[in-house]
């Protein structure tokens, strides 16, 4: 078949049927807050008041897809620095007169 999803001959169950050439990862919160060395209860909380960060909810599962949770991060980085970048201008303008 074509798109990257393959039968596979054999298979026992619905899950064993089909796979997918590119099936993305997904981090538990515990992996989450382990690779940005912060307690699990701040993914929660970051993931249920930010609404940029890609959480996929499952009833009361929550996984995190490894690739859109990087590209938030680095929005978050980049948006931290122009942040910083406006506050010592604003600095900068006070000291300044």
């Amino acid at each position: 078949m074509s798109r990257g999803i393959e039968l596979v001959r054999g298979a026992r169950g619905p899950s064993e049927q089909i796979k997918t050439a590119s099936t993305p990862k997904y981090l538990t919160p515990e992996a989450v807050a382990d690779m940005l060395h912060v307690s699990i209860s701040t993914v929660y909380r970051w993931a249920s008041l930010d609404a940029s960060m890609p959480a996929t909810r499952v009833g009361k599962t929550v996984r995190f897809r490894a690739d859109l949770l990087d590209r938030w991060l680095t929005a978050q980085t980049q948006r931290s620095r122009r942040q910083q970048i406006a506050h010592q201008s604003v600095d900068a303008g006070v000291t300044g007169t």
